[in-house]
């Protein structure tokens, strides 16, 4: 049963601290089943359509559209991977936005992959996303940028930042990002207000502010946590057990909102500077009211310390095992894929892999 919609509160002393979660992107990893090829066109059917573009991308050989039987654009497929590292029927399907912001989209996509034989193996990139006026107390998240620039607040993990500002109103900050395109986890706090009028206006995202209390006369910002596969791993921090944020776990709202706040807890905290030099010391500062019994927090399985240069040839090495072998059986490639996948996990190496020996086909394409 989907989750009763969170009722927006009245401003209190013209302060609104309405907000509102969403899903802003998904896209998941699968294998396309042994009857489907790279041109998937053939599964047009009175459901959906499958149109095969004339475009590429730099993982995939094929890029087909998905319509639903209103001709609305449903997801982007790309199947048929040039490089022989990835499953020759791994394929990656892309929500469209649109559709991320209905009800159930989640179980929809999983019931699509099953109609059409799609093998789900795991989360490509997630994008949760927190929209509001004001963050908890009424503090502005220009406020929050500019005390972070002065030293007064300090933020946990992710130290290095860049800032979006037009250069003629240079003190009017309209963006901070913290981590980089290669990183696991990007999060971009971000005036959202300003890009739907300058990039492209999206009116159900403006009906999702509306129906949760949120003033579309002010300025509505975003805090957009973007997650890739190795940030997805989870541990339960009273049971110690390991699991890994799946779309099956987006099912419901009130789930999309825990992810949310559990990965903001980590990567997007501040503490308020003081005397103390030990930052763990700090008063936290205080930006949300997230549920009272989350129990997860987000880890990455990694040991950087480890990481040698006998490490880096090694994965060299058995990243060629496949494109030397003519004629290599399925269970041999998602043999090597495995031990690939564990040995970066194990010795910190995702990221050397993904721009060195193989460029990331998570990432945009």
């Amino acid at each position: 049963m989907t989750k009763k919609a969170k009722q927006p509160t009245a401003p209190i002393n013209g302060i609104n601290t309405n907000y509102a979660i969403s899903c802003d992107w998904l896209s998941v990893y699968c294998l396309t089943t042994k009857s489907i090829d790279g041109m998937i066109s053939h599964l047009t059917d009175e459901k959906f359509r499958f149109k095969q573009t004339e475009n590429s991308s730099r993982q995939f050989r094929y890029i087909t559209n998905v319509y639903t039987e209103n001709n609305d654009l449903y997801a982007v497929i790309q199947t048929c991977p040039y490089s022989s590292i990835i499953h020759p029927r791994g394929a990656i399907i892309k929500l469209h936005n649109r559709e991320l912001y209905k009800p159930d989209f989640a179980r929809r996509l999983l019931s699509f992959m099953r109609r059409y034989g799609f093998v789900y193996r795991n989360i490509s990139r997630l994008d949760v996303a927190f929209d509001c006026n004001s963050f908890k107390n009424g503090l502005h998240a220009r406020r929050i940028i500019s005390k972070l620039i002065e030293g007064k607040y300090v933020k946990n993990h992710q130290g290095k930042a860049r800032l979006e500002f037009d250069t003629s109103t240079p003190k009017m900050f309209q963006g901070i990002t913290f981590g980089s395109s290669s990183s696991a986890v990007t999060v971009v706090l971000y005036n959202k207000t300003k890009e739907l009028k300058e990039v492209k206006d999206k009116p159900y995202i403006r009906e999702r502010w509306r129906k949760n209390g949120i003033d579309e006369t002010r300025e509505v910002w975003r805090v957009e946590i973007r997650i890739k596969p190795d940030a997805t791993h989870l541990i339960n921090v009273g049971t110690g057990e390991l699991f890994r944020l799946e779309a099956e776990h987006l099912k419901m709202q009130n789930a999309i909102e825990r992810v949310f706040f559990v990965y903001a807890g980590k990567y997007f905290s501040f503490k308020v500077a003081g005397k103390d030099t030990n930052k763990s010391r700090l008063r936290d500062l205080e930006l949300f009211d997230p549920p009272k019994d989350l129990t997860t927090i987000p880890t990455r399985i990694t040991n950087a310390s480890d990481t040698t240069r006998a490490d880096k040839i090694f994965l060299k090495k058995l990243c060629n095992i496949v494109r030397e072998l003519r004629e290599v059986p399925d269970e041999l490639q998602d043999a090597v894929e495995f031990v690939r996948s564990c040995f970066c996990l194990q010795k910190s190496l995702t990221r050397y892999y993904y721009q060195v020996v193989e460029p990331s086909p998570y990432e945009r394409g």
